[in-house]
């Protein structure tokens, strides 16, 4: 079985963006199954007296505005990674009766911390390698 292995955005990565990247959700999806994308829709924010903060304004479809920060850089990468591989995500308690059967299918596991509103989340995404 073959491990993947996901690029997420770094810190350095993210104070190098400049507006009209495209970053790709490494959890959400479309509904045709691919990675949402999200658009830098600005100028980067950096801070003078703290090098580990940064702040950048991304777009997502006609209405949906948010922020990406250094504690969510985990959640985006600069590659689509759904070219590569088939991906099923859900919580933890919902991937405990699945588990025995996806790895015996050839999926490969990686959990997520989903850091949403409210508590956050852990979140288990079963990877398979597409030939």
């Amino acid at each position: 079985m073959k491990k993947i292995k996901i690029q997420t955005l770094t810190l350095e990565q993210a104070k190098k963006l400049k507006p009209g990247t495209i970053l790709y959700h490494i959890i959400n999806r479309n509904s045709d199954g691919s990675a949402q994308r999200w658009k830098v829709n600005g100028k980067v924010k950096l801070w003078a007296r703290d090098a580990s903060r940064v702040q950048v304004s991304i777009k997502h479809g006609l209405k949906h505005y948010d922020y990406l920060t250094e504690d969510i850089l985990h959640l985006v990468s600069l590659t689509n990674h759904t070219e590569y591989h088939n991906e099923v995500c859900m919580l933890v308690s919902q991937a405990k009766a699945l588990q025995a059967s996806k790895i015996k299918e050839g999926y490969s596991t990686h959990i997520v911390h989903h850091l949403g509103i409210g508590q956050p989340k852990r979140i288990v995404c079963y990877y398979k390698l597409i030939n």
